[in-house]
């Protein structure tokens, strides 16, 4: 048997071939990755593949990264509702994916707002209108609930003292007790008058809302082309006229 020995330059050469194959190896799965492509009704969508990796692009487009496993799918687009789901890759096969978005709509909006003031505005974007019409319909219902209470409660004392009022058969104790039974009334009538007072508050705020989602949607070229409010002097009203247009 014949014996075979490596001069000291084969053996420098060695370990650089071993990299070179290791690094052709890996180029060449690399390059038989399984291609993700993304495609969206309407295109340009933004969209994100969240999983053991995360990547991004914008609509028709390929990841090429060997993904496997549970990704989350979420794609944004102006004008529509943002897109959410999840699909499992092998890292095999190549996977097309199709999103579908939804548009947002003046009707979606109106009946966010509908359900809770401020909704329907966030739905659209406008998030800080959303976030105030929130805070002063909640500080708005809070204030109605503690006048409520508070009209309950002078209610409650002015018909316990009505009741012995009207037991009372005496004319003298009649006549005595007729100016605490004036003041418990009239803070009875002052107290449901305050609560009512907010109440139209309250609603006042939850109708702008509605109105704000229904006429002032935002122009993404979809449905409406713009809305206009404006002030005009009326000298036969001897005031202001107000005069608003919506156009579709």
């Amino acid at each position: 048997m014949k014996n075979m020995y490596l001069r000291s330059s084969e053996w420098i050469l060695l370990p650089l071939v071993v990299i070179l194959l290791l690094a052709i190896s890996a180029t060449a799965r690399s390059q038989t990755s399984p291609v993700v492509s993304v495609t969206s009704k309407p295109s340009g969508a933004t969209v994100i593949l969240s999983g053991d990796y995360t990547v991004a692009g914008i609509t028709p487009t390929s990841f090429s990264q060997n993904l496997v496993g549970l990704y989350r799918i979420t794609a944004h687009h102006e004008g529509y509702e943002t897109y959410h789901s999840t699909v499992v890759l092998s890292g095999r096969e190549a996977v097309a994916l199709d999103i579908k978005m939804v548009a947002k709509t003046r009707v979606r909006a109106a009946m966010r707002s509908l359900v809770f003031p401020g909704w329907g505005q966030d739905y659209v974007g406008s998030k800080t209108k959303g976030a105030l019409l929130t805070i002063g319909t909640l500080a708005a219902a809070a204030t109605t609930g503690i006048m409520h209470l508070r009209y309950e409660s002078r209610r409650h004392d002015f018909d316990d003292y009505n009741a012995i009022y009207n037991k009372t058969r005496s004319v003298e104790e009649r006549e005595k007790m007729l100016a605490k039974h004036y003041a418990l009334q009239k803070d009875a009538y002052g107290a449901e008058h305050d609560r009512n007072i907010v109440l139209g508050v309250l609603a006042g705020i939850w109708a702008y809302n509605l109105l704000d989602a229904i006429l002032f949607f935002p122009d993404y070229g979809l449905s409406v082309s713009g809305t206009n409010l404006g002030l005009y002097p009326d000298s036969n009203l001897k005031g202001v006229r107000v005069v608003g247009t919506v156009k579709f």
